[in-house]
């Protein structure tokens, strides 16, 4: 259950960015992002690529974006539109490890970066579980799918990166001498080398 799940603690991360999408999707815009990700040095996390076997798929699903130091949604008329949820459960996963990473009135990661491809005013986003966080995300100007859109999307996904990665440096200098933190990364061994954006490697 996604409620009983708490964020126990914090692995190192093995990919840059988890790509949330619904497989309407995957072969027109989501595969050109991934391929372009990969040439600018990035590492994408891709069900089509990475999904565990051997596990159950709300296990995969969780452990995968606690692995990942950010999550892209890939919002489209056709996500919006699909009912089989899995985009949902990501989300709620990826809000609970977004909320473990506070500290006092600080987010110590900017863990979620929302891609929209639909128009601000759409009517389904406005209802939907994607709109409290359309702060935080983009919107892809032609607000469809075109020839353009996987060479924003990537360039948005990597600039969002590059800005947390220097963000990230300046606010572990800020947090590292406070005493509560020095207590909670006692437990958090890991914790630290995700805000500094170390794992996996910074972007060349």
């Amino acid at each position: 259950m996604i409620g009983a799940w708490k964020v126990c603690n914090l692995p190192r991360c093995t990919h840059h960015v988890f790509l949330s999408h619904c497989a309407e999707d995957r072969v027109r815009l989501v595969q050109g992002v991934y391929g372009d990700l990969e040439r600018r040095g990035i590492s994408p996390w891709f069900d089509r690529h990475h999904y565990p076997a051997g596990q159950g798929a709300f296990e995969a699903l969780r452990e995968q974006i606690l692995r990942c130091r950010h999550v892209t949604y890939f919002v489209t008329a056709r996500f919006l539109g699909q009912g089989r949820g899995w985009n949902s459960i990501e989300n709620a996963y990826s809000n609970l490890l977004q909320e473990s990473l506070r500290f006092e009135s600080l987010e110590l990661c900017h863990f979620q970066l929302p891609l929209f491809f639909v128009p601000k005013n759409h009517a389904i986003l406005r209802r939907s579980a994607w709109e409290p966080i359309a702060h935080r995300g983009r919107f892809y100007p032609s607000g469809r799918i075109d020839s353009g859109a996987v060479k924003w999307a990537a360039r948005e996904i990597s600039e969002f990166i590059r800005r947390e990665e220097i963000r990230g440096a300046d606010l572990a200098t800020q947090v590292s001498a406070d005493p509560g933190f020095e207590r909670w990364l006692r437990l958090e061994p890991n914790l630290m080398r995700r805000i500094m954006c170390a794992d996996p490697p910074p972007v060349p």
